[in-house]
């Protein structure tokens, strides 16, 4: 999913930002990338057969020591609970005689 915020430096210093998550109840806090200045947040997998919710966060950092940070509660979905057979059934010898194993 697409993240985005907005911060200004009173003195014009240049902003950057560090996105980090908290998701707890889930196996990981999902990872971060930043393609092309956009800020991408792939939710972490989950397992319990509820939606959780992750806590995402920004500091957002002037460089010469000012910063603010925003956060927000993000829900992450249940992944579906599925058996899926990757063979198919069989027997062999087939055709089978009869009375043997």
């Amino acid at each position: 999913m697409t993240l985005s915020v907005a911060a200004q430096d009173s003195y014009g210093h240049a902003v950057s930002y560090a996105w980090s998550a908290l998701c707890v109840g889930l196996e990981s806090n999902g990872s971060f990338a930043t393609v092309d200045g956009t800020t991408l947040w792939t939710a972490p997998g989950n397992y319990t057969g509820e939606p959780r919710e992750c806590r995402v966060q920004v500091i957002a950092s002037d460089g010469v020591g000012h910063s603010a940070q925003g956060a927000y509660l993000q829900q992450v979905s249940a992944d579906p609970h599925a058996i899926l057979i990757t063979s198919p059934a069989v027997g062999t010898p087939n055709p089978a005689q009869p009375g043997t194993w």
